[in-house]
């Protein structure tokens, strides 16, 4: 009779246990404050959109999104519990805004001092972006971390350099050291890749494209081990696509300003093409080679890569608010036909949608991290190879046709393999 009492006790007391647990988990998910900002690259600002969309609207949020502005005007903030930080949108990384951002967090918790915060930001960019919000919370007051790449292939690419960079312990130390004075407002930062270390301080999630093959490849172990395997997660659009509920992934298009049933008229059963412009900087040379390469692509002559007159055409121009504005109309000009994808509007959202494009050409981009190899089509390549050694290290046997844009100046030219 003892031996059951005692088992009931220890049941009923496991009970008790787990209920507290959760009602204490629950107190502090209610006085949890979730912080998105982005004022650099679109990447991170998708996914920051999705995951403000997964959560409950009685969550308290704070979002600032430069490349989405005023996003009052798209959906019901209020009755999401949201604070919008409007930033001018040609007021980016390089501007007062990330500064007036910590300011603005610093006030938050200045009202709600028992608050907790779990931030999203971008990955390359916490030095600018992060840092300065970190210093005026209490490190006991961040429940969470997470880092977004910022569409350059970071993960694959310059992942790899850092990795296999040489860094003594004495160092690495002295960059802790360095780290620490810094939160406390007793020094200055200056290395950039102290995101590595992040996670000593705080408990932070990194999130990549191709997470899986840095997790798996021997030549990323040594970060892996260093960040924690659990730490990394994977970015994948299609799984994104099946986790979505309906309504979700309405009020998320509703944010991309991305109208669904416009685009799956243009776009669902059909052959589609879709060429993407890349951001060169104002360069004329380059700007006309996109033109010649579109145009030798639309009439077939490009190594004979598809049969054109069978194709739905779209263009995408850079999102960039500085990006030239000069190659989307050249195309407009030469081929009327072309339907052009708004700028503002993420790629990636089209394959959240079911709506991803039969082939895909144009400048090296993060675009192409988010598509099976079957549907890139071409590569434009850029100056820099940090996107085409990330490509080769994306996929397996990488075998798509690249383009380089001098050889369009009007030369001769001929089709280069990675």
């Amino acid at each position: 009779m003892r031996k059951h009492a005692k088992k009931l006790f220890i049941l009923i007391l496991s009970f008790a246990l787990l209920s507290i647990s959760y009602f204490i988990e629950q107190r502090r998910d209610q006085n949890t404050i979730h912080v998105f900002f982005e004022v650099y690259a679109t990447t991170p600002e998708l996914m920051e959109a999705i995951e403000f969309v997964k959560l409950p609207p009685e969550r308290m949020k704070i979002i600032g999104w430069h490349r989405l502005p005023k996003r009052d005007k798209k959906i019901d903030l209020r009755g999401r519990n949201t604070i919008e930080f409007d930033i001018p949108p040609r007021e980016g990384l390089y501007t007062s805004q990330p500064k007036k951002f910590a300011n603005f967090i610093k006030k938050v918790y200045q009202i709600k001092p028992n608050a907790y915060f779990v931030f999203y930001s971008n990955m390359s960019q916490i030095k600018n972006q992060l840092f300065p919000i970190l210093r005026e919370i209490p490190r006991d007051r961040i429940r969470e971390i997470h880092l977004y790449e910022d569409g350059l292939g970071y993960g694959i690419g310059s992942m790899y350099k850092h990795q296999n960079k040489k860094e003594s312990k004495y160092n690495t130390l002295k960059y802790i050291e360095k780290l620490k004075k810094y939160l406390k407002k007793e020094d200055h930062l200056f290395y950039p890749e102290y995101h590595n270390l992040l996670q000593i301080f705080y408990p932070t999630i990194y999130h990549f494209l191709g997470a899986d093959q840095i997790k798996k490849r021997p030549e990323y172990q040594n970060f892996v081990k260093k960040i924690g395997k659990k730490n990394i997660k994977d970015i994948n659009f299609e799984k994104i696509r099946s986790q979505l509920s309906p309504t979700q992934k309405s009020l998320l298009f509703a944010l991309l300003d991305f109208d669904y049933n416009y685009w799956k008229k243009l776009m669902k059963n059909k052959k589609t093409v879709v060429f993407t412009t890349g951001f060169v900087f104002g360069n004329k040379n380059e700007i006309q080679a996109q033109i010649n390469i579109l145009r030798e692509l639309r009439q077939g002559k490009l190594k004979n890569l598809l049969s054109p007159n069978s194709y739905t055409w779209f263009y995408k121009p850079h999102p960039s608010f500085s990006s030239e504005k000069e190659t989307p109309l050249l195309i407009k000009k030469e081929f009327p036909d072309m339907i052009e994808i708004p700028a503002r509007i993420p790629f990636e959202v089209f394959i959240i949608a079911d709506l991803t494009p039969d082939y895909v050409f144009g400048y090296s981009s993060s675009l192409f991290y988010a598509l099976p190899q079957k549907n890139i089509l071409g590569i434009i390549t850029r100056p820099s190879k940090s996107y085409y050694k990330g490509f080769q290290r994306y996929f397996k046997n990488f075998s798509v046709p690249t383009f380089e844009p001098a050889d369009f100046f009007g030369k001769a030219y001929e089709m280069k393999k990675l």
